[in-house]
C-alpha cells in the first residue's frame, strides 16, 4: 500500500519531490500535480474527441484536437526533466488556448464546444502563475470578444445575448481566478512569515535548551521520555540516547521497589492535579536524589522537579528537570561543618567571657609567667637536657591545669599541649620524640615554691588538681 502511494505521487509530481518541502515545496507540489492531472485527463479526451470528429468527416478539427493531445503528452514527459515548470508547460497552454479560440470560431454543437474556453482562465493561471496566466487569459478574451460581438468573423452566429453571456462569464470566471490567486499568494506570504519567525523562536528556544546545564524533558503518562530533551539531560544521568525510555526504569538502582510504587503515586497526581504546584513541591519524593547511572554505575546527586504541562488536544506531559547538586551538596557540607566548628569556638569564648574578671586576670599572669620561664630555660646553657624537659613540662601542665579549672576546654585540650608538643617534638631534633610519651613528673614537689623572680605558683596549687594532673601525659 505504502509502495503503491509513493509511485502514485513520484507520477503526480513528476518525481521531482519525495515529500513536502516547506511553504514553497507544498506550493510546487500543488501545481505538478494539477498540471499532470489535467495533461493526462486532458489529453486522453482531446484524443477520443480528435478521434470520434475524424470519422464524422471534420478531419481539420480532428486533428487539432490530436495535435494538442499529442502536446500535453510531449509536456507530461518533459516535465520530469530539469526544465522550469514554466518554460515546459507554456507551448502546450498556448496552443490549449488556440484551442479554444477555434471551436468558439467554428461554433460546433451549437456554439457549444466553445465552452471549453471557460476552463482557460483556472488553468493556465494556477500552473503558470499570475504574470503568465494573465497574458494568455487575457488574449484569449480578446480573441472571444471579437468573435462573438463582430458579426460574420466566426463561422456561428451567436447572437447579442449569446455573446453578452459568453464575454461575462468569462470575464466573471477570469476575475474570480486572479482574486482567488492573489488571496492565496498574500496567504503564503504572511504563512511564510509566520512559519520563520516561528522557526526562529524554535532555533532559539533549541539553543537555549540545549545550553542550559538542567536536564530538561517531557515525560508522558507511560512515563516515557519524550525526543525533544535537552543535551544536558545525557550529562545528568550519565546515560545516553534517553529517547522513548522509561525514566522510572532509569532509576533502578537508585530507588527501591516500595520506592517505585510511591513515585508512580506522585506521578499520578501531577497528572490529575490532585494539588497546586507549591504543595506537589513539597512532597516531592525525588528532592535530593542520590542517583546511581544504570550504564556507568556513576553515583551523584541530584534536585528533581516536576511540573504538568498541557500540550494539543488536552494531552497532559510532566515538564520534568534534573540538576546535578553534587558539588553544591559537598560545599554545603563542608560549610555546616565549618559552621560548627565557628559554633563551638563562640560556645567557648562565650564561657571564657563569663569567667570573673579577678580569676581570669590570675590566669593571663601565671600563663604570662610560665611562658617566660620557658624561655629563660631555653636560653640557659647551664642546665642538661633532661632539666630543660623537666621545667618545660612543669610549665605547660601549670597552664593546662589552670585551663580546666577556669573552663577553657578548648585551649587546655587543643592550644597549649600540641603547640608546646610541636615545638619541642619537631623543631628540636636533639630531643627524642620518645620522651614526649615517656617522660612523667610529680608536679607536687613544685607546689609553693618560689622562682628566681619571688613569684610562687600559686595558681596552679590553688586547683588542688596536682595530683590528677602529674598523672597526665603531656601529649
Amino acid at each position: 500500500m505504502a509502495k503503491a502511494r509513493d509511485i502514485a505521487f513520484q507520477w503526480l509530481t513528476s518525481g521531482k519531490f519525495t515529500g513536502a518541502q516547506g511553504e514553497v515545496g507544498m506550493d510546487e507540489i500543488i501545481r505538478y500535480m494539477f498540471f499532470n492531472v489535467a495533461l493526462n485527463f486532458g489529453g486522453s479526451l482531446l484524443t477520443i474527441f480528435g478521434v470520434s470528429v475524424i470519422l464524422q468527416g471534420n478531419s481539420t478539427r480532428g486533428l487539432m484536437d490530436l495535435g494538442v493531445a499529442a502536446v500535453c503528452f510531449i509536456t507530461f514527459f518533459l516535465l520530469r526533466t530539469n526544465l522550469p515548470r514554466v518554460i515546459t508547460g507554456l507551448p502546450c497552454l498556448a496552443l490549449y488556448g488556440g484551442l479554444c479560440i477555434y471551436l468558439v470560431y467554428g461554433g460546433d454543437i451549437r456554439g457549444f464546444a466553445g465552452l471549453w474556453v471557460f476552463s482557460y482562465p483556472l488553468i493556465v493561471i494556477f500552473i503558470l502563475g499570475m504574470r503568465a496566466g494573465i497574458i494568455l487569459s487575457t488574449l484569449v478574451f480578446g480573441a472571444v470578444t471579437l468573435l462573438t460581438l463582430v458579426r460574420g468573423l466566426a463561422q456561428f452566429h451567436y447572437g447579442n445575448p449569446a455573446s453578452f453571456r459568453i464575454i461575462v462569464v468569462y470575464m466573471l470566471i477570469f476575475l474570480l481566478t486572479i482574486v482567488f490567486e492573489a488571496s492565496r499568494m498574500t496567504k503564503d506570504r504572511w504563512l511564510s512569515v509566520l512559519t520563520r519567525a516561528l522557526q526562529t523562536e524554535r532555533d532559539e528556544i533549541t539553543a537555549m535548551k540545549d545550553n542550559l546545564k538542567v536536564g530538561v524533558f517531557l515525560m508522558n503518562q507511560d512515563f516515557v521520555i519524550q525526543p525533544a530533551y535537552s543535551k544536558a539531560l545525557e550529562e545528568v544521568l550519565a546515560t545516553t540516547e534517553l529517547q522513548n525510555k522509561n525514566f522510572i526504569d532509569l532509576l533502578a538502582d537508585s530507588i527501591k521497589s516500595k520506592e517505585k510504587e510511591t513515585l508512580k503515586d506522585y506521578f499520578g497526581m501531577i497528572f490529575n492535579r490532585s494539588f497546586d504546584q507549591s504543595m506537589l513541591d513539597d512532597i516531592n519524593p525525588l528532592r535530593e536524589l542520590t542517583y546511581k547511572s544504570i550504564e556507568t554505575g556513576e553515583e551523584r546527586i541530584l534536585d528533581c522537579g516536576f511540573a504538568p504541562v498541557s500540550r494539543g488536544e488536552g494531552e497532559t506531559y510532566i515538564l520534568g528537570t534534573l540538576q546535578d547538586i553534587t558539588s553544591e551538596k559537598e560545599l554545603q557540607d563542608q560549610l555546616d561543618e565549618e559552621e560548627g566548628k565557628r559554633q563551638e569556638e563562640m560556645r567557648s569564648l562565650f564561657e571564657i567571657v563569663q569567667v570573673e574578671p579577678r580569676v581570669f586576670n590570675d590566669f593571663i599572669e601565671d600563663s604570662e609567667y610560665e611562658f617566660e620561664r620557658v624561655n629563660d630555660v631555653l636560653k640557659d646553657k647551664k642546665l642538661s637536657t633532661n632539666q630543660v624537659m623537666v621545667e618545660i613540662y612543669q610549665s605547660v601542665h601549670a597552664i593546662k591545669s589552670n585551663a580546666l579549672i577556669w573552663v577553657w576546654r578548648v585551649l587546655a585540650k587543643n592550644s597549649t599541649c600540641w603547640k608546646t608538643r610541636s615545638k619541642i617534638c619537631g623543631t628540636w631534633k636533639k630531643f627524642p620524640l620518645r620522651m614526649c610519651s615517656t617522660l612523667r613528673w610529680n608536679l607536687n614537689t613544685s607546689c609553693g615554691k618560689k622562682t628566681s623572680s619571688g613569684k610562687r605558683l600559686t595558681g596552679f596549687c590553688r586547683s588542688g588538681a596536682v595530683a590528677a594532673a602529674s598523672k597526665t601525659s603531656m601529649c
